[in-house]
């Protein structure tokens, strides 16, 4: 291992080791370094320049949304959570997105400096899953100024350089990494002299060795970077698209990130790899506690399970644990998780124990966090044992360490197993337990002096150190003045037997108790450190009990406890979780079912008896697992009073759930006690009776529509609204009921007989909670063209992929069963719900692929309806959906939404890559074509076919492929597709292509490979050697375009010629080799084209004063010559072509003429008309021929 205190184990060896990790530390390379963030900060708060760059040159960073650092690979690294993670203790999801942002200098931009550029990245990751795509670094902001990302992409480590159209070169170490495992990694990139060629070099290396497990060498790809942007910020542990929220987020570790301007030799490589340095020290995180306010606040969740001294409270800026009070059993947990792999926990705090006849004590207890903790048996079990009479030891036990001062924490009596019996004033150890099992005796000291009972106070460390694999060290240490000496171990506790290997997460609680003896137990100025200290994000804001402010003697009152996710309790708790409710059952109350449960989605229902008139003050005796918040009571729907009273008559009412807007009834009934049987009911009375009804908001607190009964609205106010009922014979009353908006609502119902009747002074009230939820979602955009039906394809346009559009969510009223059209129902006003899921699913092309949204989720908060400004990352035509979490409003299930097809969506533009291949030695840098020429339609040329082979990617806003432009949806056709040349290196177009031949293959992903075949004509001819590169451009019909002209592509064409020359032989019985000789134009003279071995020769024309336009052969005199059968290929530019000999005595000659309508690129104006389309024309001449008598002067003519 790599970090200098590997090998340590409690803090008082540290400085032993101090110039051990000297001595080993290896100082990199300092030249060229550009940035070097070792992420060793011990503590990030989102403040500017917090992540220091140790290089010197100022590139600090910003760490963003809550990053942390931990123990890394060379002492601290930057923990990346991805997009989130699920922690104790209920497997509760948390968003995380962590990522550091580093503001844009040009030095971060070495690429960019100018011809020969060069760049080297470097550091550790330890990925902590490998799938999907996941950024380590990159520098940009959006498309245009993107310059270079390191990732992971399913499962391997890749490295991307864009060039200054915004296209990239992505190169891939071809190796599999594996979650949990350390790489260092080594990417540079150099640019080659002043042309458009880079080379991407990378090695990938596991911990343990030095040889690369794989590495990258792309070798020369075209990446342009002249003039390339770089504007953007750099950012580790995300990707940027473009807009403010970044994207691939990075899961696991990041350490030791270096950038230079210069690629690094192998020796330096190696050397960065295996740099260590002194980290002074274990990297702790650090939490302070001085107590010195008046309230415990959000960092403590506290209990007692015994006693009549309470919660652990603050107490003379002191933490009281216990008062000089009998059978104490108190628990403070601090609300931080220590992950115990690789962990490293000191605890430090002044103990104080006075006031009273001295016992027992206080205990540090490590508990397994996947348990809520609770505290153990009073007295010597110091709460953390067990105790005899069936009390369980502290709930998830792992540790418990006490101070002692009466001394049965070591005692094997009242339930606890083993010890060495009753030592005063010492410090023991337990371990591991469960229920009444285990929390067995591990260690501890004799009697120490001084005692630990002490009104100044004495210091105590403790230390766990479980950074070495199946160990885990324990220390406890004591100062009194004069620096900490050690009183217990170090000692491995899980070599004790029986004692349990260490949980994955663990929770620090400190307890006290007192038994018969007691005294005040204090602690002060505490200091909790640990290499690996997460927040305990409480899963429950608060807990509400709700409860109708009234009940009857003769019947169980139902008490609601709902687990509250949000201060406003529209999102509600769905993990597990436990209550116990007070007062506890005693003589006339009574809990049916007793007062313990567990709630079901946040919600727990119980039944309370009290068979006497009076009031019930109701409370949580217990909850699992702790809030954030004290608990909430609501009387009638109103926060505030936790008082229930009790009468022996009164009305129930049995509230439906309703959808809004859809009528119901419910049971109104008018019960009072019973004469024969004070605990069980009777009809109150029968026949027809008015009654006054009024309602009030509950959840939201305001809102617009009237609850109706009997069709008539209620009041929503103080007053009451009076309607006429009939009650049969059971004194039941069956009521109409209809809410037209979402929510929950309160109901008071109210009777007072008539005066001067046998019911005068009877008074019957009652009232009930209900709720209300929406018929269902309505999701749909309200921009224009999104409506998509019939054939989908050619629907019109409504969106390009990725570009920002409106949706809006809405709850909405019950109109009829099985709806079909919801969105034309009303809105449901007072809906609110925060856990809404959203999603697309693809419609068509069948077969494609899923599309991303910018956004998860779409809370509705006000109103009823929420509207999110949305992107989509694919083409095609998708259904969205709203899906509420289950069991989330108010208990219930809000029904999910489904928008109609939306769409179509398109790319964004395309993106070309071509290259050519010259009509000659395509791929050699003797590559060339021949041009033709194009002055007028009538006086034109053609040139020498060559071939431009390449791919059209469709993209999305942010430069990412769009999968889905295939089959119907890929508008993109052959014809689409243009091109002009342009020259070398002004980009100026210079000519013009000839025949078009484009073919386009199908789109598949998103990409169609095409293949052209075409000619170049020039304006004139002769012309200099040029070098030419086509820029394309493709336009579908839906106006998606794109074009690239890549300078890198271009390739030599020439103005060339084929020659004939004239041979004369004496004899008549000599053959004739006549030289054929392709020639180009070097820009001052026709020279001989040595490199043209491409152009074979079909077919002469033979003619002379005897015979014309023969084939083959022809007449000489009395004789005849022939020319050799073919191929006639032409070798380093030249073809001699071999006439017989005609025979003694025939003189004469023959006219050759080479017949080049298949290479019209080859012909050349002879005749001086300006007209480039004559064949060239040699002679063979056999004897002393005197020539045509007609001639009077004869001499060859050169052009």
């Amino acid at each position: 291992m790599n970090r200098c205190d590997a090998s340590r184990r409690t803090p008082w060896l540290y400085i032993g080791l101090l110039s051990l990790c000297l001595s080993v530390f290896s100082v990199t390379a300092q030249a060229n370094l550009l940035a070097e963030w070792r992420l060793d900060e011990t503590e990030w708060n989102s403040t500017p320049n917090e992540v220091q760059d140790s290089s010197g040159n100022a590139h600090h960073g910003r760490a963003m949304n809550g990053l942390t650092s931990v123990a890394g690979k060379v002492c601290q690294a930057g923990w990346f959570r991805g997009e989130g993670f699920n922690a104790a203790p209920n497997n509760t999801w948390y968003t995380a997105r962590y990522y550091i942002q580093v503001p844009h200098t040009t030095e971060l931009s070495p690429m960019t400096q100018g011809a020969n550029a060069e760049m080297h990245l470097s550091g550790w990751i330890r990925p902590d899953s490998v799938s999907g795509t996941m950024t380590v670094l990159m520098k940009g902001n959006d498309s245009s100024s993107h310059e270079y990302h390191v990732f992971i992409e399913n499962g391997q480590l890749k490295f991307t350089l864009w060039n200054h159209w915004g296209g990239s070169y992505t190169g891939s170490i071809n190796y599999n990494l594996s979650a949990g495992q350390w790489y260092f990694f080594s990417f540079a990139a150099e640019r080659q002299g002043n042309s458009n060629n880079v080379r991407l070099t990378g090695q990938l290396y596991s911990e343990q060795s030095d040889t690369p497990l794989a590495t990258l060498n792309s070798g020369n790809q075209s990446i342009p970077l002249a003039n390339k942007v770089s504007s953007g910020d750099l950012r580790i542990g995300a990707f940027l698209w473009s807009g403010s929220q970044p994207t691939h987020y990075f899961n696991g570790l990041i350490d030791e990130l270096r950038l230079h301007d210069r690629v690094l030799t192998e020796a330096e490589r190696i050397t960065l790899k295996n740099t260590q340095r002194d980290c002074g020290g274990p990297v702790l995180q650090c939490f302070n506690d001085t107590f010195a306010r008046e309230q415990l606040g959000n960092d403590w969740s506290v209990t007692h399970l015994s006693g009549s001294f309470g919660n652990p409270r603050i107490v003379n800026q002191r933490l009281r644990m216990t008062d000089a009070s009998a059978n104490v059993a108190t628990a403070a947990t601090l609300q931080r998780l220590f992950p115990s792999a690789d962990n490293l926990v000191t605890i430090e705090f002044d103990f104080f124990a006075y006031g009273g006849s001295g016992a027992d004590g206080i205990a540090v207890v490590f508990s397994d966090a996947a348990t809520t903790p609770a505290p153990g048996g009073y007295g010597g079990s110091l709460g953390y044992a067990q105790r005899s009479s069936g009390i369980q030891g502290f709930a998830g036990g792992w540790l418990g360490i006490a101070l002692d001062t009466f001394g049965n924490y070591s005692n094997p009596t009242e339930g606890r197993q083993g010890g060495p019996g009753r030592r005063q004033h010492s410090v023991a150890m337990r371990g591991s337990g469960a229920g009444t099992s285990g929390y067995a005796y591990l260690q501890g000291t004799q009697t120490l002096s001084p005692a630990l009972r002490s009104t100044a106070g004495q210091r105590y460390r403790i230390t766990i150190d479980s950074r070495a694999a199946g160990q885990s060290w324990v220390t406890v240490e004591r100062d009194l003045g004069s620096g900490f000496a050690p009183l217990i171990g170090p000692v491995d506790i899980l070599s004790s037997a029986g004692q349990a290997q260490v949980p994955e997460n663990l929770l620090l609680t400190l307890t006290g108790s007192t038994g018969g003896s007691n005294d005040n137990h204090e602690i002060d100025n505490l200091e909790v450190c640990g290499l690996k200290m997460e927040p305990l994000i409480a899963d429950v804001h608060h807990y509400r009990i709700l409860h109708r402010g009234s009940g009857l003697t003769c019947a169980a009152e139902p008490i609601q406890v709902i687990a509250c996710a949000n201060d406003s309790c529209s999102s509600r708790f769905s993990g597990p979780a436990s209550v116990t409710l007070s007062p506890a059952s005693s003589g006339a109350i009574r809990w049916e079912q007793g007062p313990s449960g567990t709630l079901d989605a946040g919600e727990g229902q119980f039944l309370l008896r009290r068979n006497t008139s009076g009031n019930v003050t109701l409370g949580l005796s217990a909850n699992y697992p702790s809030a954030a918040n004290v608990t909430r009571c609501f009387r009638q729907g109103v926060e505030g009073s936790c008082v229930l009273s009790f009468a022996e008559s009164g009305f129930l009412m049995e509230l439906p759930d309703l959808i809004a807007g859809k009528p119901d009834s419910f049971t109104l009934s008018a019960r009072r006690a019973s004469s024969s049987n004070p605990e069980s009911c009777a009809p109150a009375f029968t026949g027809t009776r008015t009654v006054a009804f009024r309602s009030q908001y509950s959840n939201p607190a305001t809102g617009s529509l009237p609850l109706r009964l009997n069709n008539q609205s209620i009041s929503n106010t103080t007053g009451w609204t009076q309607l006429e009922l009939t009650f049969d014979e059971q004194a039941n009353a069956q009521v109409p009921i209809r809410y037209d908006d979402a929510g929950l609502k309160q109901l008071e119902a109210r009777y007072s007989g008539a005066q001067n009747t046998i019911e005068q002074g009877l008074v019957l009230s009652g009232s009930g909670e209900f709720s209300s939820k929406p018929a269902g979602l309505c999701l749909e955009t309200p921009e224009a063209n999104a409506a998509c039906e019939g054939d989908l394809a050619d629907c019109s346009v409504f969106k390009i992929a990725g570009e920002t559009f409106a949706m809006q969510l809405r709850g909405v009223r019950w109109t009829a069963d099985d709806d079909p059209q919801l969105c034309d129902n009303p809105t449901t006003e007072n809906y609110q719900q925060q856990a809404i899921t959203v999603s697309a699913e693809l419609v068509a092309p069948a077969g494609g692929r899923s599309a991303e949204l910018s956004v998860s989720q779409m809370p509705i908060t006000s109103g009823g309806s929420t509207t999110e400004d949305l992107t989509l990352s694919e083409v095609g035509v998708f259904r969205f959906h709203a899906v509420p979490m289950a069991g989330n409003y108010f208990g219930r299930s809000v029904s999910p939404g489904t928008s109609a097809p939306i769409g179509r969506f398109i790319p964004s533009h395309f993106d070309l890559h071509y290259q050519v291949d010259s009509a000659c030695l395509p791929g050699s840098p003797d590559a060339f074509s021949y041009t033709g020429l194009q002055t007028s339609s009538a006086n034109q040329s053609a040139g020498q076919p060559f071939r431009v082979q390449g791919h059209v990617q469709a993209l999305n806003l942010q430069n990412q492929p769009t999968h889905n432009y295939r089959d119907g949806f890929a508008k993109l056709t052959a014809e689409d597709l243009s091109g002009i040349p342009l020259r070398t290196p002004d980009g100026q177009s210079s000519g013009q292509f000839g025949h078009w031949n484009l073919s386009l293959q199908a789109f598949t992903q998103g990409r169609a490979d095409f293949s052209l075949d075409t000619d170049l004509r020039m304006a004139s001819r002769p012309h200099a050697p040029v070098q030419i590169y086509p820029q394309l451009s493709a336009a579908d019909s839906d106006s998606v375009q794109g074009s690239s002209a890549d300078m890198n592509a271009a390739q030599t064409f020439l103005s060339g010629r084929l020659t004939v020359g004239s041979r004369h032989a004496y004899l008549e019985t000599a053959p004739i080799n006549l030289p054929l000789v392709a020639e180009y134009f070097d820009g001052q003279r026709w020279a001989r084209h040595t490199a043209n071995s491409c152009s074979p020769l079909q077919l002469f024309r033979l003619d002379n004063d005897q015979a014309q336009n023969q084939t083959g052969s022809i007449a000489i005199a009395t004789g005849s010559t022939e020319h050799a059968a073919g191929p006639f290929n032409l070798s380093a530019g030249e073809y001699l072509l071999r006439f017989s000999a005609p025979g003694e005595g025939n003189s004469g000659f023959t006219d050759v003429t080479p017949l080049l309508s298949d290479q019209p690129w080859l012909r050349y104006d002879w005749q001086g008309n300006g007209w480039h389309t004559d064949d060239p024309v040699g002679r063979a001449v056999w004897g002393l021929y005197r020539g045509n008598p007609a001639i009077i002067y004869q001499r060859e003519i050169w052009r």
